[in-house]
Protein backbone atom coordinates (compact mmCIF):
# COMPACT_ATOMS: atom_id res chain seq x y z
CA UNK A 1 0.00 0.00 0.00
CA UNK A 2 2.82 2.41 0.89
CA UNK A 3 4.63 1.53 -2.34
CA UNK A 4 1.49 2.21 -4.37
CA UNK A 5 0.91 5.54 -2.60
CA UNK A 6 4.52 6.54 -3.18
CA UNK A 7 4.24 5.70 -6.88
CA UNK A 8 1.09 7.81 -7.15
CA UNK A 9 2.77 10.69 -5.30
CA UNK A 10 5.89 10.48 -7.46
CA UNK A 11 3.75 10.44 -10.58
CA UNK A 12 1.84 13.51 -9.36
CA UNK A 13 5.10 15.28 -8.71
CA UNK A 14 6.33 14.57 -12.23
CA UNK A 15 3.12 16.04 -13.62
CA UNK A 16 3.17 19.01 -11.29
CA UNK A 17 6.75 20.28 -11.35
CA UNK A 18 7.12 20.79 -15.12
CA UNK A 19 3.92 22.83 -15.16
CA UNK A 20 5.13 25.04 -12.31
CA UNK A 21 8.59 25.46 -13.79
CA UNK A 22 7.20 26.00 -17.25
CA UNK A 23 4.88 28.71 -16.01
CA UNK A 24 7.72 30.45 -14.21
CA UNK A 25 10.17 30.32 -17.11
CA UNK A 26 8.10 30.50 -20.27
CA UNK A 27 6.24 33.65 -19.23
CA UNK A 28 9.42 35.43 -18.18
CA UNK A 29 9.60 37.42 -21.44
CA UNK A 30 5.90 38.26 -21.13
CA UNK A 31 6.52 39.54 -17.62
CA UNK A 32 9.27 41.91 -18.74
CA UNK A 33 7.05 43.15 -21.56
CA UNK A 34 4.08 43.78 -19.25
CA UNK A 35 6.44 45.44 -16.77
CA UNK A 36 7.61 47.78 -19.54
CA UNK A 37 4.03 48.48 -20.58
CA UNK A 38 3.11 49.31 -16.98
CA UNK A 39 6.07 51.70 -16.79
CA UNK A 40 4.71 53.45 -19.89
CA UNK A 41 1.18 53.61 -18.43
CA UNK A 42 2.50 55.11 -15.20
CA UNK A 43 5.28 57.44 -16.37
CA UNK A 44 3.94 58.27 -19.89
CA UNK A 45 7.29 59.07 -21.59
CA UNK A 46 5.52 59.36 -24.96
CA UNK A 47 3.85 62.58 -23.79
CA UNK A 48 7.23 64.22 -23.16
CA UNK A 49 9.11 62.95 -26.23
CA UNK A 50 7.39 63.04 -29.61
CA UNK A 51 9.57 60.29 -31.08
CA UNK A 52 7.99 57.89 -28.55
CA UNK A 53 4.43 58.73 -29.62
CA UNK A 54 3.54 55.16 -30.60
CA UNK A 55 5.37 53.34 -27.81
CA UNK A 56 2.26 52.61 -25.72
CA UNK A 57 0.46 50.92 -28.62
CA UNK A 58 3.50 48.95 -29.73
CA UNK A 59 4.29 47.89 -26.17
CA UNK A 60 0.73 46.66 -25.58
CA UNK A 61 0.71 44.81 -28.92
CA UNK A 62 4.03 43.11 -28.21
CA UNK A 63 2.90 42.13 -24.72
CA UNK A 64 -0.40 40.61 -25.86
CA UNK A 65 1.14 38.84 -28.88
CA UNK A 66 3.92 37.29 -26.78
CA UNK A 67 1.49 36.26 -24.08
CA UNK A 68 -0.91 34.55 -26.53
CA UNK A 69 1.85 32.66 -28.32
CA UNK A 70 3.48 31.42 -25.11
CA UNK A 71 0.20 30.66 -23.36
CA UNK A 72 -1.23 28.65 -26.26
CA UNK A 73 1.96 26.72 -26.96
CA UNK A 74 2.72 25.94 -23.32
CA UNK A 75 -0.73 25.45 -21.78
CA UNK A 76 -3.07 25.16 -24.74
CA UNK A 77 -5.54 27.68 -23.31
CA UNK A 78 -6.06 31.42 -23.59
CA UNK A 79 -6.13 31.90 -19.81
CA UNK A 80 -6.75 30.29 -16.46
CA UNK A 81 -10.51 30.25 -15.91
CA UNK A 82 -10.50 31.46 -12.32
CA UNK A 83 -13.44 33.45 -10.86
CA UNK A 84 -11.68 36.81 -11.31
CA UNK A 85 -11.04 36.17 -15.00
CA UNK A 86 -14.64 35.04 -15.54
CA UNK A 87 -15.92 38.16 -13.78
CA UNK A 88 -13.58 40.43 -15.78
CA UNK A 89 -14.62 38.83 -19.10
CA UNK A 90 -18.30 39.08 -18.20
CA UNK A 91 -17.75 42.71 -17.16
CA UNK A 92 -16.14 43.39 -20.55
CA UNK A 93 -18.96 41.62 -22.40
CA UNK A 94 -21.52 43.83 -20.66
CA UNK A 95 -19.44 46.84 -21.63
CA UNK A 96 -19.44 45.76 -25.26
CA UNK A 97 -23.15 44.99 -25.30
CA UNK A 98 -23.89 48.36 -23.71
CA UNK A 99 -22.77 50.04 -26.93
CA UNK A 100 -25.84 48.59 -28.69
CA UNK A 101 -28.42 50.12 -26.34
CA UNK A 102 -26.41 53.16 -25.21
CA UNK A 103 -27.98 56.61 -25.30
CA UNK A 104 -24.89 57.69 -27.24
CA UNK A 105 -23.14 54.67 -28.83
CA UNK A 106 -20.10 56.73 -29.80
CA UNK A 107 -19.46 57.64 -26.15
CA UNK A 108 -19.88 54.02 -25.14
CA UNK A 109 -17.44 52.85 -27.81
CA UNK A 110 -14.85 55.47 -26.85
CA UNK A 111 -14.94 54.41 -23.20
CA UNK A 112 -14.90 50.70 -24.06
CA UNK A 113 -12.03 51.08 -26.53
CA UNK A 114 -9.88 53.32 -24.36
CA UNK A 115 -9.00 52.36 -21.74
CA UNK A 116 -11.42 49.64 -20.61
CA UNK A 117 -10.70 46.76 -22.99
CA UNK A 118 -6.96 47.39 -22.61
CA UNK A 119 -7.34 47.25 -18.83
CA UNK A 120 -9.17 43.91 -18.97
CA UNK A 121 -6.70 42.43 -21.47
CA UNK A 122 -3.64 43.37 -19.39
CA UNK A 123 -5.38 42.15 -16.23
CA UNK A 124 -5.83 38.71 -17.81
CA UNK A 125 -2.16 38.71 -18.83
CA UNK A 126 -1.11 39.61 -15.28
CA UNK A 127 -3.10 36.87 -13.56
CA UNK A 128 -1.37 34.29 -15.75
CA UNK A 129 2.11 35.80 -15.50
CA UNK A 130 2.42 36.72 -11.80
CA UNK A 131 3.46 33.33 -10.45
CA UNK A 132 6.41 34.31 -8.23
CA UNK A 133 6.92 36.72 -5.35
CA UNK A 134 9.69 38.47 -7.28
CA UNK A 135 7.40 39.31 -10.18
CA UNK A 136 4.65 40.66 -7.95
CA UNK A 137 7.15 42.59 -5.87
CA UNK A 138 8.65 44.12 -9.04
CA UNK A 139 5.30 45.61 -10.07
CA UNK A 140 4.66 46.73 -6.50
CA UNK A 141 7.96 48.63 -6.53
CA UNK A 142 6.97 50.23 -9.82
CA UNK A 143 3.68 51.42 -8.33
CA UNK A 144 5.50 52.74 -5.26
CA UNK A 145 8.08 54.45 -7.50
CA UNK A 146 5.53 56.45 -9.49
CA UNK A 147 3.63 57.25 -6.28
CA UNK A 148 6.79 58.62 -4.64
CA UNK A 149 7.68 60.62 -7.75
CA UNK A 150 4.20 62.14 -7.94
CA UNK A 151 4.35 62.95 -4.23
CA UNK A 152 7.65 64.81 -4.54
CA UNK A 153 6.27 66.76 -7.49
CA UNK A 154 3.13 67.61 -5.50
CA UNK A 155 5.24 68.78 -2.56
CA UNK A 156 7.39 70.93 -4.86
CA UNK A 157 4.36 72.60 -6.46
CA UNK A 158 2.83 73.22 -3.04
CA UNK A 159 5.99 74.98 -1.84
CA UNK A 160 5.99 77.11 -5.01
CA UNK A 161 2.36 78.07 -4.45
CA UNK A 162 1.13 76.51 -7.69
CA UNK A 163 -2.55 75.74 -7.07
CA UNK A 164 -4.08 74.84 -10.42
CA UNK A 165 -7.26 73.20 -9.09
CA UNK A 166 -10.01 75.37 -7.60
CA UNK A 167 -7.41 78.00 -6.73
CA UNK A 168 -6.13 76.26 -3.60
CA UNK A 169 -5.45 72.61 -4.50
CA UNK A 170 -2.26 71.06 -5.86
CA UNK A 171 -2.14 68.51 -8.63
CA UNK A 172 1.00 66.94 -10.07
CA UNK A 173 1.79 68.29 -13.51
CA UNK A 174 1.79 64.81 -14.99
CA UNK A 175 -1.35 64.33 -17.07
CA UNK A 176 -2.87 61.00 -18.04
CA UNK A 177 -4.43 58.94 -15.28
CA UNK A 178 -2.76 61.16 -12.66
CA UNK A 179 -3.91 64.51 -14.07
CA UNK A 180 -6.76 64.77 -11.56
CA UNK A 181 -5.73 65.17 -7.88
CA UNK A 182 -8.56 62.94 -6.66
CA UNK A 183 -7.66 60.13 -9.06
CA UNK A 184 -3.96 60.46 -8.27
CA UNK A 185 -4.79 60.17 -4.58
CA UNK A 186 -6.51 56.85 -5.22
CA UNK A 187 -3.23 55.42 -6.50
CA UNK A 188 -1.39 56.81 -3.48
CA UNK A 189 -3.98 55.44 -1.04
CA UNK A 190 -3.54 51.97 -2.57
CA UNK A 191 0.25 51.95 -2.48
CA UNK A 192 0.82 53.50 0.96
CA UNK A 193 -0.08 50.22 2.72
CA UNK A 194 1.83 48.17 0.14
CA UNK A 195 4.97 50.28 0.69
CA UNK A 196 4.60 50.03 4.46
CA UNK A 197 4.07 46.26 4.38
CA UNK A 198 7.12 45.72 2.18
CA UNK A 199 9.07 47.93 4.55
CA UNK A 200 8.13 45.77 7.52
CA UNK A 201 9.12 42.64 5.57
CA UNK A 202 12.47 43.94 4.30
CA UNK A 203 15.67 42.71 5.93
CA UNK A 204 17.65 45.68 4.65
CA UNK A 205 17.54 48.71 6.95
CA UNK A 206 18.14 51.05 4.01
CA UNK A 207 15.29 49.52 2.00
CA UNK A 208 13.01 49.62 5.03
CA UNK A 209 13.80 53.29 5.59
CA UNK A 210 13.12 54.13 1.95
CA UNK A 211 9.78 52.30 1.93
CA UNK A 212 8.65 53.88 5.20
CA UNK A 213 9.58 57.33 3.87
CA UNK A 214 7.76 56.58 0.61
CA UNK A 215 4.62 55.60 2.51
CA UNK A 216 4.85 58.77 4.61
CA UNK A 217 5.52 61.06 1.63
CA UNK A 218 2.59 59.58 -0.31
CA UNK A 219 0.35 60.14 2.73
CA UNK A 220 1.44 63.79 2.92
CA UNK A 221 0.82 64.23 -0.81
CA UNK A 222 -2.77 63.05 -0.40
CA UNK A 223 -3.36 65.85 2.10
CA UNK A 224 -1.60 68.45 -0.05
CA UNK A 225 -4.00 67.66 -2.90
CA UNK A 226 -6.82 68.10 -0.35
CA UNK A 227 -8.55 65.06 -1.79
CA UNK A 228 -11.37 63.95 0.48
CA UNK A 229 -11.76 60.60 -1.28
CA UNK A 230 -8.02 59.98 -1.05
CA UNK A 231 -8.00 60.79 2.65
CA UNK A 232 -10.86 58.40 3.40
CA UNK A 233 -9.19 55.67 1.34
CA UNK A 234 -5.91 56.25 3.17
CA UNK A 235 -7.67 56.15 6.53
CA UNK A 236 -9.32 52.83 5.62
CA UNK A 237 -6.07 51.31 4.31
CA UNK A 238 -4.08 52.38 7.38
CA UNK A 239 -6.83 51.03 9.62
CA UNK A 240 -6.66 47.64 7.89
CA UNK A 241 -2.86 47.55 8.19
CA UNK A 242 -3.00 48.46 11.89
CA UNK A 243 -5.69 45.87 12.56
CA UNK A 244 -3.99 42.99 10.76
CA UNK A 245 -0.40 43.64 11.76
CA UNK A 246 -1.36 44.61 15.30
CA UNK A 247 -3.30 41.44 15.93
CA UNK A 248 -0.67 40.34 18.43
CA UNK A 249 0.74 43.80 19.26
CA UNK A 250 -2.31 46.03 19.61
CA UNK A 251 -0.74 48.55 22.01
CA UNK A 252 2.26 49.05 19.72
CA UNK A 253 0.06 49.54 16.66
CA UNK A 254 -2.16 52.06 18.46
CA UNK A 255 0.95 54.06 19.40
CA UNK A 256 2.33 53.96 15.85
CA UNK A 257 -1.04 54.95 14.35
CA UNK A 258 -1.49 57.88 16.73
CA UNK A 259 2.07 59.08 16.05
CA UNK A 260 1.40 58.96 12.31
CA UNK A 261 -1.86 60.90 12.70
CA UNK A 262 -0.11 63.61 14.72
CA UNK A 263 2.72 63.95 12.17
CA UNK A 264 0.34 64.10 9.20
CA UNK A 265 -1.91 66.62 10.98
CA UNK A 266 1.09 68.87 11.56
CA UNK A 267 1.88 68.83 7.83
CA UNK A 268 -1.69 69.27 6.59
CA UNK A 269 -2.74 72.55 4.90
CA UNK A 270 -4.49 75.01 7.19
CA UNK A 271 -7.94 74.67 5.60
CA UNK A 272 -7.79 70.89 5.27
CA UNK A 273 -9.97 70.34 8.33
CA UNK A 274 -12.80 72.43 6.86
CA UNK A 275 -12.55 70.57 3.55
CA UNK A 276 -12.76 67.20 5.29
CA UNK A 277 -15.70 68.28 7.41
CA UNK A 278 -17.51 69.30 4.19
CA UNK A 279 -17.94 65.56 3.55
CA UNK A 280 -20.68 65.71 6.18
CA UNK A 281 -21.44 69.47 6.29
CA UNK A 282 -21.87 70.76 2.74
CA UNK A 283 -22.08 74.38 3.97
CA UNK A 284 -18.34 74.28 4.68
CA UNK A 285 -17.53 73.55 1.04
CA UNK A 286 -16.97 77.03 -0.44
CA UNK A 287 -16.62 75.66 -3.98
CA UNK A 288 -19.94 73.80 -3.92
CA UNK A 289 -18.30 70.62 -5.20
CA UNK A 290 -19.65 68.56 -2.31
CA UNK A 291 -23.23 69.51 -3.16
CA UNK A 292 -22.68 68.85 -6.85
CA UNK A 293 -21.19 65.42 -6.11
CA UNK A 294 -24.13 64.52 -3.87
CA UNK A 295 -26.55 65.55 -6.60
CA UNK A 296 -24.66 63.47 -9.19
CA UNK A 297 -24.67 60.46 -6.87
CA UNK A 298 -28.42 60.76 -6.24
CA UNK A 299 -29.05 61.10 -9.97
CA UNK A 300 -26.99 58.02 -10.76
CA UNK A 301 -29.03 56.02 -8.24
CA UNK A 302 -32.23 57.26 -9.86
CA UNK A 303 -30.90 56.35 -13.33
CA UNK A 304 -30.04 52.86 -12.06
CA UNK A 305 -33.55 52.31 -10.72
CA UNK A 306 -35.13 53.59 -13.95
CA UNK A 307 -32.70 51.66 -16.18
CA UNK A 308 -31.67 48.44 -14.42
CA UNK A 309 -30.10 47.24 -17.69
CA UNK A 310 -27.96 50.41 -17.92
CA UNK A 311 -27.71 53.36 -20.30
CA UNK A 312 -24.38 52.52 -21.92
CA UNK A 313 -20.74 52.71 -20.87
CA UNK A 314 -19.53 56.29 -20.46
CA UNK A 315 -23.05 57.70 -20.89
CA UNK A 316 -23.77 58.85 -17.33
CA UNK A 317 -22.79 62.53 -18.01
CA UNK A 318 -25.66 62.70 -20.52
CA UNK A 319 -28.11 62.35 -17.66
CA UNK A 320 -26.51 65.17 -15.65
CA UNK A 321 -27.55 68.77 -16.44
CA UNK A 322 -23.92 69.89 -15.99
CA UNK A 323 -22.43 66.92 -17.81
CA UNK A 324 -20.78 65.58 -14.64
CA UNK A 325 -19.71 62.01 -13.88
CA UNK A 326 -21.40 60.01 -11.13
CA UNK A 327 -18.37 60.51 -8.80
CA UNK A 328 -18.94 56.99 -7.55
CA UNK A 329 -17.43 53.92 -9.22
CA UNK A 330 -20.22 51.62 -8.03
CA UNK A 331 -23.11 53.75 -9.28
CA UNK A 332 -21.08 54.51 -12.39
CA UNK A 333 -21.23 50.81 -13.21
CA UNK A 334 -24.83 50.28 -12.06
CA UNK A 335 -26.16 53.22 -14.08
CA UNK A 336 -24.11 52.49 -17.21
CA UNK A 337 -23.90 48.67 -17.29
CA UNK A 338 -26.91 47.83 -15.18
CA UNK A 339 -27.31 45.76 -12.05
CA UNK A 340 -25.83 42.67 -13.70
CA UNK A 341 -22.70 44.62 -14.63
CA UNK A 342 -22.45 45.87 -11.04
CA UNK A 343 -22.69 42.28 -9.83
CA UNK A 344 -19.67 41.20 -11.88
CA UNK A 345 -17.76 44.28 -10.78
CA UNK A 346 -18.40 43.43 -7.13
CA UNK A 347 -17.31 39.82 -7.67
CA UNK A 348 -14.11 41.13 -9.22
CA UNK A 349 -13.41 43.20 -6.10
CA UNK A 350 -14.75 41.07 -3.27
CA UNK A 351 -13.77 37.51 -4.25
CA UNK A 352 -9.99 38.21 -4.14
CA UNK A 353 -10.40 39.92 -0.77
CA UNK A 354 -12.15 36.92 0.74
CA UNK A 355 -9.49 34.53 -0.53
CA UNK A 356 -6.66 36.81 0.61
CA UNK A 357 -8.15 37.03 4.10
CA UNK A 358 -8.45 33.24 4.32
CA UNK A 359 -4.86 32.68 3.19
CA UNK A 360 -3.54 35.41 5.49
CA UNK A 361 -5.25 33.83 8.51
CA UNK A 362 -3.83 30.40 7.63
CA UNK A 363 -0.33 31.78 7.20
CA UNK A 364 -0.53 33.82 10.42
CA UNK A 365 -1.85 30.88 12.44
CA UNK A 366 1.09 28.86 11.20
CA UNK A 367 3.42 31.49 12.66
CA UNK A 368 4.90 32.38 9.26
CA UNK A 369 5.03 36.16 9.19
CA UNK A 370 7.44 36.28 6.26
CA UNK A 371 7.59 38.52 3.17
CA UNK A 372 4.69 36.59 1.64
CA UNK A 373 2.48 37.35 4.64
CA UNK A 374 3.20 41.08 4.51
CA UNK A 375 2.55 41.15 0.76
CA UNK A 376 -0.85 39.59 1.48
CA UNK A 377 -1.69 42.22 4.08
CA UNK A 378 -0.44 45.15 1.99
CA UNK A 379 -2.41 44.03 -1.06
CA UNK A 380 -5.57 43.50 0.98
CA UNK A 381 -5.29 46.97 2.53
CA UNK A 382 -4.57 48.52 -0.89
CA UNK A 383 -7.76 47.08 -2.40
CA UNK A 384 -9.77 48.29 0.60
CA UNK A 385 -8.22 51.74 0.12
CA UNK A 386 -9.38 51.74 -3.48
CA UNK A 387 -12.91 50.60 -2.64
CA UNK A 388 -13.37 53.41 -0.13
CA UNK A 389 -11.77 56.08 -2.35
CA UNK A 390 -13.67 54.96 -5.45
CA UNK A 391 -16.94 55.55 -3.62
CA UNK A 392 -16.24 59.21 -4.50
CA UNK A 393 -14.71 58.85 -7.99
CA UNK A 394 -15.76 57.43 -11.37
CA UNK A 395 -12.78 55.13 -11.90
CA UNK A 396 -14.33 51.68 -12.43
CA UNK A 397 -12.89 51.36 -15.94
CA UNK A 398 -9.46 52.81 -15.15
CA UNK A 399 -6.18 51.02 -14.39
CA UNK A 400 -5.96 51.72 -10.66
CA UNK A 401 -7.36 48.66 -8.86
CA UNK A 402 -6.67 46.05 -11.53
CA UNK A 403 -2.99 45.83 -10.59
CA UNK A 404 -3.61 45.10 -6.87
CA UNK A 405 -6.31 42.64 -7.93
CA UNK A 406 -3.73 40.88 -10.10
CA UNK A 407 -1.31 40.86 -7.14
CA UNK A 408 -4.04 39.16 -5.09
CA UNK A 409 -4.53 36.46 -7.73
CA UNK A 410 -0.78 35.97 -8.04
CA UNK A 411 -0.32 35.58 -4.28
CA UNK A 412 -3.12 33.04 -4.17
CA UNK A 413 -1.51 31.12 -7.04
CA UNK A 414 1.80 30.99 -5.18
CA UNK A 415 0.10 29.81 -2.00
CA UNK A 416 -1.85 27.08 -3.78
CA UNK A 417 1.26 25.83 -5.57
CA UNK A 418 3.12 25.71 -2.26
CA UNK A 419 0.31 23.81 -0.59
CA UNK A 420 0.23 21.29 -3.44
CA UNK A 421 3.99 20.83 -3.46
CA UNK A 422 4.50 20.35 0.30
CA UNK A 423 2.79 16.92 0.55
CA UNK A 424 4.73 15.80 -2.52
CA UNK A 425 8.00 17.00 -1.03
CA UNK A 426 7.21 15.32 2.30
CA UNK A 427 6.36 12.02 0.60
CA UNK A 428 9.59 12.20 -1.37
CA UNK A 429 11.62 12.89 1.79
CA UNK A 430 9.94 10.00 3.61
CA UNK A 431 10.67 7.68 0.68
CA UNK A 432 14.30 8.73 0.74
CA UNK A 433 14.52 8.13 4.50
CA UNK A 434 12.99 4.65 4.14
CA UNK A 435 15.45 3.82 1.39
CA UNK A 436 18.39 4.82 3.61
CA UNK A 437 17.06 2.76 6.51
CA UNK A 438 16.54 -0.25 4.26
CA UNK A 439 20.08 0.09 2.92
CA UNK A 440 21.44 -0.07 6.47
Amino acid sequence: MDTQRLRMTTSSRKNFVPKLNGQDSTHLITYFLVFGFTFIVYFRPHESYSFLSGIALWSATATLATYLIVQLITFGTLTRLIPEVKAAVAFAVFGLLSIVFARDPSLAWDKFNDPFIKVVAIFIVLVNVLTTEARIKGLMWLGIGIGTYLSFQTYDLYNKGVFDVEGYRVTADFGGMFGNPNDMSIHLAMFVPIAFALGVASRSKLTTLFLYLSAFIMSVAIMLTQSRSGFLGLLAAVGVIAWKLGRHQKLKMVFVSLTLVVLLSALAPGNYGDRLSSIFISAKDVTGSSTARQASLNRSLFVTLRNPWGIGMGNSPIMDPFGLQTHNAFTQVSSELGLAGLGFYLVLLIYPLRRLSKIENEVDEGGRRDTFFYMLVGTYAGIIGYMVSSFFASVAYQWYVYYPLAYAVGLRTIYELRERSEPIRAASDNAGLRSKLAAR
